[in-house]
């Protein structure tokens, strides 16, 4: 008899048992966190929110909860605190690929063990457009993360003069954000200045953010210079 699994990857819903009667083999499913952390719908942009220095794949076989069947393989690797939610789909999609044939050919072989899951679970919600909104009376940290989060989408937004601002990338690593102090006084979501080489500096709650592409609604997105070129009055604007 042919044994016919089902490998399955950010389906993001429950298959029904008379679905799932259709494989002879193992159901798995490619997680993209090391599990039980970041169950759900959005681990991966759970990651980066959550400023983690590292994140996992896991292979799991289907179960009834949501992401808690037992572990067949894991795979963590080191985040730079640079990645976008579209940056770390692209590095999940690779490392995901060899590490479900791997997994495959053990559970063939019959050399595959798989193993409860071990901690305390934790959860993801689904990305929403209301996630997006900056607030900048948060610390850069946040803030930085956030905004890559949001990379491709919905994108994290600010107003501008009664216009919706997106900003579309920022400058340096997670680690570097917010070791500027904030000048006395200013306002969180203050416009302070540009720089070459890292963009424009917006005040937060803690530290100053660097960003460095922006895009207004109905506009296309560009870079900071030529954002500052149609937009000379945006230093010492106060962002909401």
């Amino acid at each position: 008899m042919v044994v016919i699994p089902l490998v399955c990857f950010a389906f993001g819903k429950l298959f029904g048992p008379k679905f799932l009667s259709l494989f002879s083999g193992e159901k798995l499913n490619i997680h993209p966190s090391a599990l039980p952390l970041l169950r759900g719908s959005s681990p991966i942009q759970g990651a980066i929110l959550q400023q983690f220095s590292q994140t996992g794949i896991s292979i799991q076989r289907l179960a009834p909860e949501m992401d808690s069947g037992e572990i067949a393989a894991v795979e963590m690797f080191a985040l730079a605190g640079d990645e976008t939610t579209r940056s770390l789909t692209e590095i999940v999609m690779e490392k995901a690929a060899p590490l479900a044939v791997r997994t495959l050919t053990g559970i063939q072989e019959g050399t595959a063990v798989f193993s409860s899951q071990v901690g305390e679970p934790s959860y993801t919600q689904m990305i929403t457009k209301e996630m997006a909104t900056l607030d900048w009376s948060l610390p850069a940290k946040s803030l930085h993360a956030l905004i890559r989060a949001m990379i491709p989408w919905p994108k994290a937004t600010t107003r501008f003069k009664d216009q919706t601002l997106m900003i579309t990338s920022v400058w340096g690593c997670l680690d570097e954000a917010g070791t500027e102090e904030v000048p006395p006084n200013a306002v969180c979501g203050t416009v302070l200045k540009s720089q070459k080489g890292k963009g424009i500096a917006i005040a937060t709650g803690k530290g100053v953010l660097w960003i460095d592409r922006l895009q207004l609604e109905k506009r296309k997105e560009m870079d900071w210079q030529s954002f500052l070129n149609g937009n000379k009055d945006f230093i010492e604007t106060i962002l909401r």
